[in-house]
């Protein structure tokens, strides 16, 4: 476990995810990787209809603010500790994830189950988390909300 992939959506599945990790982190030694998706707003059913400046601007802010949350998950002991690496992308959640632990070489993805969205949808198209179990490169756990 020399690397340990963080999905952070800031929900509370996803902060005890950070906590499985920080513990699994610990025990192996290895070091954290949190990363943040925010959506391309260029991808969204409405976006040809928004001016090209305003979807930019947009995603600029988004990835400030989500880079901002993502510092206040942990402390600079923390990051010293962990060798932690705080990243925030752009795009689809799930490729985004798989990207990322393809890239580097990531030994466990940990992510927590969203439960977003209605028991039809999770089954027709499935949660991020679903999405990435199908994929991933390595091992992944997937930890409840509660």
């Amino acid at each position: 476990m020399k690397n340990i992939l963080v999905g952070i959506d800031f929900g509370e599945a996803s902060k005890r995810a950070l906590d499985h990790a920080r513990t699994l982190a610990g025990h192996f030694e290895g070091a954290l990787h949190l990363l943040c998706i925010v959506q391309d707003p260029f991808s969204l059913p409405w976006a040809p209809a928004a001016p090209h400046e305003a979807l930019a601007s947009l995603i600029g802010g988004m990835k400030k603010d989500a880079a901002a949350h993502l510092e206040q998950l942990m402390t600079q002991e923390d990051r010293r500790r962990f060798r932690a690496t705080l990243v925030t992308r752009v795009g689809k959640p799930a490729d985004e994830i798989l990207a990322y632990a393809r890239e580097h070489a990531i030994s466990l993805i940990v992510m927590g189950k969203d439960g977003h969205g209605s028991p039809i949808a999770a089954a027709t198209i499935g949660s991020v988390a679903q999405a990435v179990a199908r994929d991933a490169p390595c091992p992944i756990l997937i930890v409840p909300a509660a």
